[in-house]
């Protein structure tokens, strides 16, 4: 299950590439990856550190760099609702800044699971209705998964690839911003 729970879910955030615009009103764009790292090599956060865990987005919540409270990641999102431009600006983001919430370890670091709780909370409140149960789904898979230290999907892997494709058809079709 191990390979096809990464396969499905490295497919939906694993970022590729985005578009270039910025809808009007949203955040800026964060800054580039650093110089030297490979595409699709850099992860969230610090490596297995003892740094607080930061956003790499913002939103109407938070701002990207904030400080992420470990024991609520999600507190931030109960400030938001659903808003395509926010939505489709935080997707961007994350690809801009070559985000995955798969990366090596991620599962077994508390400072990238924080930022990956916190991302998921956060992106699940934005999402707009036409993807909102898709990320309903994806959303508690990759929470199961990074409370599980990447073990468990904690739905069948069927559905969770079900989810996945609608989040990444809908983010190219109304986001002009490609996920694989």
């Amino acid at each position: 299950m191990g390979a096809a729970l990464a396969a499905t879910l490295a497919v939906t955030l694993a970022a590729c590439s985005g578009g270039s615009s910025s809808p009007a009103g949203s955040p800026s764009a964060p800054a580039a990856i650093p110089s030297g790292t490979a595409p699709g090599t850099y992860t969230f956060g610090a490596p297995a550190s003892t740094a607080p865990a930061t956003r790499w987005w913002s939103d109407d919540a938070a701002t990207k760099g904030s400080t992420i409270d470990p024991s609520r990641p999600d507190a931030a999102a109960a400030q938001l609702h659903p808003s395509q431009p926010q939505y489709c600006a935080v997707l961007r983001q994350t690809v801009q800044a070559n985000k995955s919430l798969l990366a090596a370890g991620s599962a077994t670091d508390p400072t990238l699971r924080t930022e990956g709780k916190a991302f998921v909370a956060e992106i699940q409140r934005l999402a707009p209705e036409s993807v909102a149960g898709d990320w309903k789904v994806l959303g508690a898979a990759l929470t199961q998964f990074l409370d599980s230290n990447g073990k468990s999907l904690g739905a069948s892997t069927a559905t969770v690839t079900q989810s996945a494709k609608a989040v990444i058809a809908d983010a190219k079709t109304n986001c002009d911003v490609t996920l694989s």
